[in-house]
């Protein structure tokens, strides 16, 4: 097995010698302002390569606020292609904001738009609400995003961690409600089947900063009811139907626990003739995309291979 990035690993070192206690081990609202302030650390600078606007989505339950990145190596009133974004952080922490880094360079390398969304978070609002906000910021970018300068025909889905989850059940029930065909789905490092049992959650469940103990915590806010962990709204890989899904880049990384379930939803794909592009970061810790301050080198070639993805598809 490759070794973990020094980055990485001096992460893992100042985790271990910390007095403060994991993000499970608090409130949500203890867990939210803890992410906040580390993301602000391990994403760096933030640069200035986007034009960022603010929208909101209309909803039966009321606004989506969108944050809204265009390229600024691009022509103001050039129509674009459009990725519709959900951010991660096990559906109770993180928002939009907190991958700007990642968002303002993807925009850049695959001369998009993205429109990434804050979709209401649990346990104030547990599933499947956040897919709700999922389908409804989908169908509504579908009709409408040309007032953002997007061209219809060409959007894309894609998130990170529970965000590709997300992504990825998005583009199910848009196959499955006749919505327009998609172009593309990104998926960094999915989560995909809540109840499997995967050999990568023995093997970096503990220690490896997303340790297994917190993924449960992210799950028991999400869906208490543990019936539900099977619903296909929740663990896409138990869905049925895997034909006629977009194209797909699906990213792993090498010392996450989610690792395998990533695997296992490649294979899915590609058993369904599904064409998808696996890329494995095998040095990375899960999150990576908001580490670009922690190992710049690595997090710059998942954005390079994710923006020629995603041109290529657009």
């Amino acid at each position: 097995m490759a070794d973990l990035d020094p980055g990485m690993a001096k992460l893992l070192a100042d985790i271990e010698k910390s007095p403060l206690p994991r993000f499970w081990q608090m409130s949500v609202a203890e867990a939210r302002e803890f992410a906040l302030e580390n993301n602000k650390i391990s994403n760096g600078p933030i640069p200035s390569g986007a034009v960022i606007t603010t929208h909101e989505i209309p909803s039966p339950h009321g606004p989506i606020p969108v944050r809204l990145y265009r390229p600024k190596n691009q022509p103001d009133d050039k129509v674009l292609p459009l990725l519709l974004y959900f951010h991660g952080g096990g559906w109770v922490i993180n928002s939009a904001q907190d991958l700007d880094v990642s968002s303002i360079l993807l925009c850049q390398a695959a001369d998009c738009l993205i429109a990434s969304v804050d979709y209401r978070l649990a346990p104030e609002h547990p599933f499947p609400k956040g897919v709700e906000d999922a389908t409804t910021a989908l169908q509504w970018v579908q009709q409408n995003a040309g007032e953002w300068g997007a061209d219809l025909h060409r959007i894309a889905v894609g998130g990170d961690s529970s965000g590709g989850n997300l992504a990825a059940v998005s583009a199910h029930l848009n196959r499955d409600q006749g919505g327009p065909d998609l172009s593309f789905q990104l998926l960094l490092y999915p989560n995909t089947d809540i109840d499997g049992d995967y050999p990568s959650r023995q093997e970096f469940g503990k220690g490896y900063c997303l340790e297994w103990e917190g993924m449960e915590w992210f799950i028991d806010q999400y869906a208490p009811d543990p019936k539900e962990h099977q619903n296909p709204k929740m663990s896409p890989l138990r869905s049925e139907n895997f034909s006629r899904l977009p194209p797909a880049l699906v990213l792993t990384a090498g010392f996450d626990p989610l690792r395998d379930e990533g695997l296992a939803y490649v294979q899915k794909l590609q058993e369904s003739g599904i064409p998808v592009q696996h890329e494995h970061f095998a040095t990375v810790l899960h999150g990576f995309f908001l580490m670009r301050g922690l190992s710049p080198q690595v997090v710059d070639r998942a954005i390079a291979v994710s923006g020629a993805a995603l041109k290529r598809a657009f």
